[in-house]
């Protein structure tokens, strides 16, 4: 089902720093109302003509998705060889870094497996948010806008980079409520390649 405004006010109330594009989202708006399985349900007023002073509502679709698993694979600069990720110096002959567990962290705190929410996937530049869980420190939570470009009738794909170093793709199956996205970057260190699955609701 697409998300609830309710979801999205539950589960983010709580993860920092807020940033101003997701005001609307997370506190209340004065020009947005959120509605049950509709997603976000934006009132927009009419200009001149017949149309002058009537209101519209529309209705964002949206999903909020929960990661459970991450496969990734990079080749590392510093020794010259393709591994998983984490295991150049202990296990050169680990092909792949799989991670299926939601407690599996960085050495620094961070969680491995990111979770998503897809704000507008009826538009044509959705907004992605991914949420990076910590342990021991207040979640990050960075919004970047996509865009689709390819649309079927229970699916969407998405592409949205950061502007720099990363590039993402996503496949987000709206029947089943699935998504797999896919990043890619290159780093200081290495060209790293992610592929990770995520549940939605």
């Amino acid at each position: 089902m697409p998300c609830r405004g309710s979801l999205l006010q539950e589960g983010f109330e709580q993860l920092r720093p807020k940033r101003k594009s997701l005001g609307c989202l997370i506190q209340p708006c004065a020009q947005n109302v959120r509605v049950g399985d509709g997603g976000l349900a934006r009132t927009l007023t009419g200009g001149a003509g017949k149309n002058e002073g009537r209101r519209f509502e529309t209705v964002e679709l949206g999903l909020t998705c929960t990661s459970n698993g991450q496969v990734s694979r990079d080749y590392a600069f510093r020794v010259n060889q393709w591994s998983g990720q984490s295991r150049h110096d202990l296990n050169r002959t680990q092909p792949f870094e799989i991670v299926t567990d939601r407690n599996a962290k960085h050495s620094w705190g961070q969680f491995l497996l990111k979770d998503k929410v897809f704000i507008g996937l009826n538009t044509k530049t959705p907004t992605v948010v991914s949420v990076r869980r910590y342990a021991d420190a207040k979640d990050l939570v960075e919004d970047l806008k996509a865009t689709v470009v390819e649309r079927t009738s229970d699916a969407v794909f998405l592409a949205w980079t950061n502007g720099a170093n990363k590039a993402w793709l996503a496949a987000i199956d709206l029947n089943h409520r699935k998504a797999i996205v896919t990043n890619v970057a290159q780093g200081i260190t290495s060209l790293v390649g992610e592929l990770e699955t995520l549940d939605c609701r």
